[in-house]
């Protein structure tokens, strides 16, 4: 198999995995520690409980919790949630939020299978 063949089928088994894997219109507010639709105190007095070890979170409360995305809960994580809620910053992490429109859905993966397309067409022109 000759090289353009090979990163051609690498790029197409990304497309398939990315197109099968996410979930059309996965809203992941994050901030929203408990999951209540909105971010407010609460969120990171959860976070600061469970890195003192009063209590447990779920993976997708950490996954929310973590804002800072260092992928990891951290006394950072609340202090950006209580700058948020105090109006002095903005949540800077949307993971897989590709496009920037708040939403990881379809598009996201389309904007990322065109990413991979203009790595291929410039691979392809190399050989």
């Amino acid at each position: 198999m000759n090289k353009r063949k090979f990163i051609f089928a690498i790029i197409l088994i990304f497309i398939c995995f990315f197109s099968i894997n996410v979930k059309a219109e996965t809203t992941i507010l994050y901030g929203d520690v408990d999951g209540n639709g909105k971010i407010d105190v609460s969120d990171a007095t959860a976070l600061e409980n469970y890195l003192s070890d009063k209590i447990e979170l779920s993976y997708e409360a950490q996954k929310r919790g973590n804002v800072d995305g260092d992928n990891k809960i951290t006394a950072n994580d609340s202090k950006v949630i209580r700058s948020y809620i105090a109006g002095q910053t903005t949540i800077p992490i949307k993971m897989g939020d590709v496009n920037e429109d708040g939403v990881v859905d379809q598009f996201d993966v389309l904007e990322i299978q065109n990413m991979l397309m203009k790595v291929y067409n410039l691979h392809k022109n190399k050989y």
